[in-house]
């Protein structure tokens, strides 16, 4: 069943259907309830709505074991959701202080 669910939400995130069918913001609506994150806003008179803007922002990324996400320091405009497998956090250096090495 999750299997299932984690499919079709990855086949609705690399759809290139723009905007997103009401159905389809339904569906990742749901899926996001599941991530802990959104506890915070659970009880919020507007969660529902929340979501569903997320849900019509999200977009499909897929990184290959060891590959780096993001650097320290770096200016991020995303916001990841781990729907599949694991991630480390490495707290190291900056670009910039990676730069005056070498």
């Amino acid at each position: 069943m999750a299997h299932r669910l984690l499919k079709e939400s990855i086949a609705i995130l690399k759809s290139t259907n723009n905007p997103r069918s009401e159905q389809d913001i339904a569906f990742l609506t749901s899926q996001l309830k599941n991530f802990d994150y959104f506890d915070v806003i659970k009880y919020n008179l507007d969660f529902e709505t929340k979501l569903k803007a997320c849900a019509k922002l999200l977009c499909y990324q897929h990184f290959k074991a060891g590959e780096t996400i993001f650097l320290k320091g770096s200016k991020e405009l995303n916001f990841y959701l781990i729907f599949a497998g694991n991630i480390s956090v490495v707290v190291d250096k900056t670009p910039e202080e990676l730069e005056a090495e070498i």
